[in-house]
């Protein structure tokens, strides 16, 4: 007789049974006598007492920034605990660097960015941005760069540090929505602004220049580097994919935030909870959440968590159901 266990992804027996259904396109596995059907990746709630607009791993924790009282909490992998209370509103951006973790911080024509301060992690305020809110951050050639827009004078800039802030550039839009670093460059995507459309910049260490104008009243929310190619979320249904100095168009239900987790592209909807994945040439809906929109994707602990406007999704392991052959004749 055999002894079946689910060893990371693996389904293995003491006897003769042995079957690899970490592919999930490897949907079932069949001996002589049972059956075993992969029932895929589900998904778990957890219980975060706030909205949740950003989340990063950081020293062994899950750090998450909150929307509408400027908080950021701690999850060590069974309960959260506040790890500061900011002055800000919004907390949108969460990113390590070394042994520091910056913050961007917004607020109505506010903003600051924090970080933590060795040994002890507690926040400090790096620099005040005011009256330009903090929307993104990324690390960039040993420097990090910090997104900022205004919406009442519908301008933005973005600002690095280098034993302090300075001023990077000054764009016509009022959000600096996300920036990724590709192909030895930085890009940074924008809002609409007062232009016709969100836009796509790009720096490639000494100057900034237009990528693509998507021609459209919509917003550019998310970017991030997938199978060698820069992907760019909008709000318009649709994905756009630069690869060889070209941008291509993929349609999508609307999305406003990406992921990259186990070699598959992750997309949060925007205005609905759907999570949706990509797997090199296939898109499928992941699942279906009771939330609103989707603000971010973390990896922590080999998970992957997804920020939401009503908490956090925890992505649980692999499961298989399993069926004796007769049984399984018996309920086609």
């Amino acid at each position: 007789m055999s002894t079946l266990m689910n060893v990371e992804g693996d389904l293995e027996a003491t006897g003769e049974l042995k079957g690899n259904i970490s592919d999930p396109d490897k949907s079932e596995f069949t001996t002589s006598i049972i059956k075993l059907v992969y029932e895929g990746i589900d998904w778990k709630a957890s219980n975060m007492p706030a909205t949740v607009l950003s989340a990063s791993s950081f020293k062994g924790n899950l750090h998450l920034g909150c929307q509408g009282n400027g908080k950021i909490y701690v999850f060590d992998g069974s309960n959260y605990s506040e790890s500061t209370d900011t002055v800000c509103e919004d907390i949108r951006a969460l990113i390590p660097f070394g042994h520091i973790l910056f913050a961007a911080g917004k607020g109505y024509e506010v903003g600051k960015i924090y970080t933590t301060n060795p040994p002890t992690d507690e926040w400090v305020v790096s620099t005040d941005t005011s009256p330009f809110p903090a929307w993104s951050l990324c690390v960039y050639e040993g420097k990090i760069y910090a997104g900022l827009g205004n919406d009442s004078s519908f301008s933005s800039k973005i600002i690095y540090n280098d034993g302090g802030w300075y001023d990077s550039t000054t764009l016509d839009t009022n959000k600096i929505y996300s920036m990724a670093v590709y192909n030895g460059k930085l890009y940074a995507c924008t809002s609409v602004g007062n232009s016709t459309g969100g836009k796509v910049y790009v720096y490639d260490g000494s100057s900034w220049s237009l990528s693509t104008d998507v021609g459209q009243s919509i917003d550019l929310t998310s970017l991030v580097v997938y199978n060698n190619k820069l992907y760019c979320a909008g709000t318009n249904n649709t994905i756009y994919i630069y690869d060889d100095n070209v941008w291509n168009t993929f349609a999508i239900e609307k999305g406003s935030r990406m992921g990259v987790y186990n070699g598959k592209l992750y997309i949060g909807g925007d205005n609905n909870g759907k999570l949706f994945i990509f797997n090199g040439s296939e898109w499928a809906e992941s699942t279906d959440t009771t939330a609103t929109s989707c603000t971010g994707f973390a990896v922590y602990n080999g998970k992957l968590y997804v920020a939401l406007d009503i908490g956090v999704y925890e992505k649980q392991d692999s499961f298989m159901q399993i069926m004796s052959k007769n049984h399984w004749n018996q309920n086609q």
